[in-house]
């Protein structure tokens, strides 16, 4: 007598074999997408303080990493937005390595307005570290 049934389960093992290759295909496509996929930089962690000194408005560097000097200022009243890096500024510099660090303060001159709002902005990661508004 002859076994019919010898072959029989074969075609459910080779079906679950290629459903669980498949399954380890697609998510391991998933992972390769997901974790290729580039993110961005994050914002520099650093602690700025504005002040208003007679004419000019200073801003200190208290902490943290250091910026560059492409590091942007922005000023904006109502009539007017005044923008400056820091290379355009007056720097004090304790160390003279191309950057803000701790311990050093910007100085810009302001002149008659009595108040705007102050944005810095990192040019490296494209992000605002520091915002406020000064009024005299």
């Amino acid at each position: 007598m002859k076994n019919k049934r010898k072959n029989a389960a074969v075609s459910e093992i080779i079906g679950t074999v290629l459903l669980l290759g498949i399954t380890i295909s697609l998510f391991a496509v998933l992972c390769v997408v997901v974790l290729a996929y580039p993110h961005p930089s994050p914002p520099p962690s650093v602690n700025l303080v504005g002040m208003v000194d007679n004419d000019y408005l200073i801003i200190e560097h208290r902490g943290g990493e250091s910026l560059t000097l492409d590091t942007t200022v922005i000023i904006s009243n109502e009539t007017s937005t005044i923008r400056y890096t820091l290379k355009d500024v007056n720097i004090s510099h304790y160390t003279n390595n191309s950057q803000w660090d701790v311990g050093e303060w910007i100085s810009i001159y302001i002149g008659g307005i009595s108040k705007a709002d102050v944005a810095v902005i990192d040019k490296t990661t494209d992000s605002v570290i520091m915002t406020g508004r000064f009024k005299r």
